[in-house]
């Protein structure tokens, strides 16, 4: 009976989560779910990358993760600025950069609703898997 009873609870709790996975409206699409393989090394170049200079910027631009992550680091305290060191650090992310990463889901967590935990969490999942040490933190 034991047995039986057993495999009417894992039924339920299989049958519940598929309902209610199926009544829930989609989940927009998650940053971690399209990541290339993530490296560490960030090269840290934060005094080139000031505010003033937009040297780092240029460089982002033309695919350099490392510049993006100076760049945000550089300017993510100001209020003004934070929402672009936020698509600075997912540039660097999308580079495949880990600490752009966890920079990325740690700014939106800290400034945004939107994308859900769930999708954070992938994200510091990933950045822990390639032994970024905070992402595994966070």
């Amino acid at each position: 009976m034991r047995g039986a009873a057993m495999a009417v609870l894992t039924c339920l709790a299989g049958c519940e989560h598929a309902q209610s996975a199926a009544s829930a409206t989609p989940e927009p699409p998650c940053l971690a779910d399209s990541l290339p393989a993530l490296r560490l090394g960030w090269d840290n170049r934060v005094k080139e990358c000031s505010a003033a200079n937009q040297q780092c910027t240029r460089k982002c631009a033309a695919g350099d993760a490392d510049a993006c992550q100076s760049r945000g680091i550089a300017i993510e305290r100001s209020p003004d600025t934070e929402l672009e060191a936020q698509g600075l650090f997912e540039r660097a992310c999308k580079l495949g950069l880990a600490t752009g990463c966890t920079n990325w889901a740690a700014t939106v967590w800290a400034i945004e609703d939107h994308p859900p935990a769930r999708c954070l969490l992938r994200t510091f999942e990933k950045t822990c898997a390639a032994d970024d040490h905070f992402g595994c933190a966070m």
